[in-house]
């Protein structure tokens, strides 16, 4: 072989073996490390605009941003994340896996930019409803001071004052708060103004109407903002980042594989070849040694960043929104941070208060050995607790309660201070008042004492009188029951009286004249025994009238205990009604054992069984005409006596029912009833019986007054 064809094929043999080692090196340098740092990058700043957002969303939901500007940022940059992270054609198998990571953080993406637009939108509605409602309750108590019937329905009004004031306050308690007891506490206020609405003139519920609908759409998109904010803040967008980041990872390191192995394959190559191949091989396998330690060690740097930002996320959070002022310095007293609440309680700005020490906030209230303790305690490492009285911005003064306390490096050495603050102004002047009120408080409670025992005596005095006033108008009305009874019998004892003077007379004219008939003197005999008898049972009649009436009216006027037949006593009353029902269709039944026999007040139980027949006859029959039945059923048993009034009148509707026992209240004041029968008769059961009386009744179906008091069993 010539050497020029040597040279040929040698040529030709190394330009295929330069030709495989150029494509082999080509491979090896095919990985692209600045598109997995760029990878990498995208998706640490994808994550951390995602917490953003939620931090923005929970910021817009407590009203400390004011405008969606930022959310429309956070989600356009969010996107354009998204839409940068879409992976090159490859023709790999894990390339369809990457892709559909991507789909899936995209989907998850979609649903995210849906849900904050729902919640942009329930939250414009919530914010609004919310800033009008002052505005209505103001509209709202206005109008009602100044309704024209406002004296006759000052009840009412000053009730719906008190409701909507009320209302209001829990509305704004509710809507910064995840209580569920004040949703429930708002919810039994708008019952209580809807039960009141119906009393008030139509512009004024038409107010009522607007303010409930306003506080019903808080309390509505309320807990629906607070479903789109959980729904954001626990979506699934981060986890989604996470499997693209380990997806990706795992297509990199497949490819880093074949790196590898052609790596090999060109280290053998160039081991047969040529020694400066062996130096290549070296450096890439070097380089490639490099590229995963770089990898590691971005991984490693992403998962420590993502643990920090979570929890300096935590701690901003907490802190931005405590309620209280929380100010930290260096050694020396300078501030170099201060949250909302203490600009918001200080009225200094951040940028005017960081760099300048605490005293801007002096009062000269304090002295300087308040202070020295201040910073000696400090100094040595402990904790200063104590309340300093401050001047705001705009001079007004103010009482915080602090607490300092010494924040130290790793040396142990103190680095700065942390100052917690709370505004205790309120609670100052609330103890000031305290005491000026405990001041004069014995002086009013004596004097309120002294007219509230005034007016329970006259309250005495006056339902004593009622009572009595009571007792003898129901004597009254025994008497006049018992002489128009017993003008009967008496009438025909005296007639048959006259008739018999007139037998005598006759029978003495006979003898006298001496013209005696025997027939005659027989029929005048007979008639004369008739009439005898006639008058002895009207007499014994009468004489029973009378012994009832006695035990009647001792009973009614007496006031002392003793043992008494209930039956014979409920007659005894019974009999006395007797002309107050004689002429009309209405029967009264009376269901007792006659052997009961109680220790009690008799004559309370005849005034309540006289107030409550002639109340039947009052009220429940107003037809003369009208038949009906009074039933009294009388039961004891356990030291106790049950009575049971019940008529089948005319009944009564709910609204007399539910003040059937006040005083002064009838139906028929205009026929001379003065309404104080029933309230008589619940003090007399209450009271001197100690029992109790209920009434149940429905309009045209009658009443029932069942009465219960104990008693001794004789």
């Amino acid at each position: 072989m010539s050497k020029s064809l040597l040279q040929r094929y040698v040529g030709v043999i190394s330009g295929l073996v330069l030709a495989v080692l150029m494509t082999l090196f080509a491979f090896t340098v095919s990985i692209d490390q600045e598109q997995h740092k760029r990878v990498v990058s995208t998706l640490h700043m994808f994550r951390q605009h995602n917490a953003d957002l939620s931090r923005d969303m929970l910021l817009l939901r407590h009203g400390m941003l004011t405008h969606y500007d930022t959310l429309e940022a956070t989600l356009t940059t969010m996107n354009g994340y998204v839409s940068r992270l879409k992976p090159d054609n490859s023709d790999t198998t894990e390339y369809d896996a990457l892709l559909a990571a991507h789909k899936n953080l995209l989907a998850g993406m979609v649903h995210k930019v849906i849900v904050v637009d729902q919640f942009k939108s329930d939250s414009a509605l919530f914010r609004n409803s919310l800033a009008y409602l002052p505005i209505a309750t103001e509209n709202l108590i206005n109008q009602l001071n100044g309704d024209i019937s406002y004296k006759k329905q000052q009840d009412t009004h000053l009730e719906l004052i008190h409701i909507s004031q009320k209302l209001i306050r829990y509305l704004l308690v509710f809507s910064q708060t995840e209580a569920r007891h004040q949703s429930d506490s708002v919810t039994q206020l708008i019952l209580q103004m809807e039960q009141h609405k119906a009393r008030v003139a139509v512009p004024i519920q038409q107010m009522i109407n607007n303010l409930m609908d306003h506080a019903r759409i808080v309390i509505q998109y309320k807990s629906r903002i607070e479903g789109h904010l959980f729904s954001v803040i626990n979506s699934s967008t981060d986890q989604q980042a996470a499997n693209y980041f380990q997806t990706f990872n795992t297509w990199f390191e497949n490819r880093l594989a074949w790196v590898n192995l052609f790596r090999q394959l060109l280290f053998v190559f160039g081991m047969m070849l040529f020694v400066y191949v062996m130096v290549m091989i070296y450096r890439l396998r070097r380089k490639s040694h490099q590229l995963e330690q770089t990898h590691e060690a971005l991984r490693e740097e992403m998962v420590q960043r993502q643990r920090a930002d979570d929890q300096l996320r935590k701690l901003g959070l907490a802190v931005e929104q405590s309620p209280v002022s929380v100010v930290i310095t260096d050694t020396m007293g300078t501030i170099d941070y201060v949250n909302p609440k203490f600009v918001q309680a200080t009225g200094f700005t951040r940028d005017e208060a960081i760099g300048c020490n605490p005293r801007i906030l002096k009062s000269g209230d304090m002295s300087s050995h308040f202070y020295r303790d201040l910073w000696d305690t400090l100094a040595s490492g402990n904790i200063w607790r104590g309340e300093f009285h401050n001047r705001r911005k705009d001079g007004s003064l103010y009482w915080e309660s602090a607490t300092i306390s010494p924040v130290k490096a790793d040396s142990g050495e103190t680095s700065h201070y942390v100052a917690v603050k709370e505004d205790i102004t309120q609670r100052k002047q609330m103890e000031a008042e305290l005491k000026q009120t405990l001041a004069s408080l014995d002086e009013k409670v004596a004097l309120r004492t002294q007219e509230l025992n005034e007016k329970v005596a006259e309250l005495e005095r006056t339902r004593h009188v009622l009572i009595e006033n009571e007792k003898m108008a129901s004597l009254g009305r025994l008497v006049a029951g018992f002489s128009h009874e017993i003008n009967t019998p008496i009438g025909v004892a005296v007639g048959s009286a006259s008739h018999n003077l007139e037998a005598v007379q006759e029978v003495i004219t006979m003898l006298e004249n001496d013209r005696f008939d025997e027939g005659r003197f027989v029929t005048l005999l007979e008639s004369m025994d008739e009439t005898a008898k006639l008058t002895l049972a009207n007499l014994r009649r009468a004489a029973n009238m009378v012994h009832g009436f006695k035990r009647t009216s001792l009973d009614q006027s007496e006031e002392k205990q003793r043992v008494f037949s209930v039956r014979d006593t409920i007659d005894d009353v019974i009999r006395s009604f007797q002309h107050a029902f004689k002429n009309t269709g209405i029967e009264i039944k009376l269901i007792c054992d006659a052997e009961l026999r109680v220790e009690s007040y008799p004559g309370c139980l005849d005034q309540v069984i006289g107030i409550l027949l002639s109340n039947s006859r009052t009220h429940a029959f107003d037809d003369d005409t009208q038949a009906g039945i009074i039933s009294i059923e009388v039961t004891g048993e356990h030291r106790q006596l049950s009575v049971v009034f019940k008529d089948n009148g005319i009944g009564m509707d709910e609204l007399v029912l539910s003040k059937l026992f006040e005083p002064f209240f009838t139906t028929r004041r205009g026929a001379g009833n003065s309404g104080l029968g029933l309230y008589i008769c619940y003090n007399l059961i209450t009271s001197k019986l100690a029992g109790s009386v209920t009434c149940s009744s429905q309009h045209g179906q009658g009443a029932i007054f069942t009465i219960s008091f104990p008693v001794v069993n004789a």
